[in-house]
């Protein structure tokens, strides 16, 4: 049996070459990859770092969850805070705190905003990268950006958007995919580790806390020259 993704979509698809059948088996939220497991199912690469069990017949099961993780290592037991999620999708990390706090977010995609508002998650339409936040300054404790920034076209005019909105001692909680992933960046070089740090520092932002999140192939983090040889990216080292 053959699989092949929809990456955008989220939706996977099977072809069984002894039979000829080819059909939709899977159409969740926006997945990047699987793998094949030794009994059959797949490990599905979901949206915001989401890593899922798929096995046909059964539900979907969640092994880890971004939002989760990063709820409960930058903010365990906040209640009673004014929140906002840049780059919110279809409702991010502000589903799960809105009931102990006063949360909001934004997005540039409507249809994204359309699943927030129909889980009555408060979600506005608005593309940071260009357009002013329509909110008043000084009005929120928190502010989460998660894989987001680097996807914009103007990341200091939402640096500015988000300094602006801050109470001043607020915090902003953000996430970058790691450069050597091979992710697609529209400014490569701001988001190495050093530059985005000095970029944050450049917008009035001090750094209190750094956690990595996530997994890359084992042969993304070996040297650069050592990256080409065909050993570091066989099943030996990539796993």
């Amino acid at each position: 049996r053959l699989y092949w993704v929809d990456s955008p979509a989220g939706r996977l698809y099977r072809y069984d070459p002894s039979t000829g059948e080819h059909r939709e088996v899977f159409h969740g939220e926006p997945t990047g990859g699987f793998t094949v497991q030794a009994d059959g199912s797949l490990l599905l690469f979901m949206a915001r770092g989401a890593v899922a069990v798929w096995r046909e017949g059964e539900p979907l099961r969640r092994v880890i969850d971004e939002m989760e993780w990063t709820i409960d290592t930058f903010m365990p037991g906040v209640a009673g805070k004014t929140i906002l999620e840049i780059g919110c999708g279809d409702g991010g990390c502000i589903q799960l705190l809105r009931e102990r706090n006063e949360v909001a977010g934004v997005d540039a995609s409507e249809s994204g905003v359309q699943h927030c508002l129909a889980r009555r998650v408060p979600a506005t339409l608005v593309d940071v990268s260009t357009q002013r936040l329509p909110i008043e300054p000084d009005t929120f404790d928190i502010v989460i950006c998660l894989e987001t920034l680097e996807h914009l076209a103007n990341p200091q005019h939402a640096m500015a958007e988000i300094g602006r909105v801050l109470k001043p001692q607020g915090r902003l909680i953000c996430s970058i995919p790691n450069p050597r992933i091979g992710h697609p960046y529209l400014y490569p070089g701001l988001f190495t580790f050093a530059n985005f740090r000095r970029f944050l520092e450049q917008n009035g932002f001090r750094t209190t806390q750094i956690v990595p999140w996530g997994w890359a192939p084992r042969h993304t983090i070996l040297p650069t020259a050592w990256q080409r040889s065909r050993l570091a990216r066989s099943r030996y080292v990539a796993g």
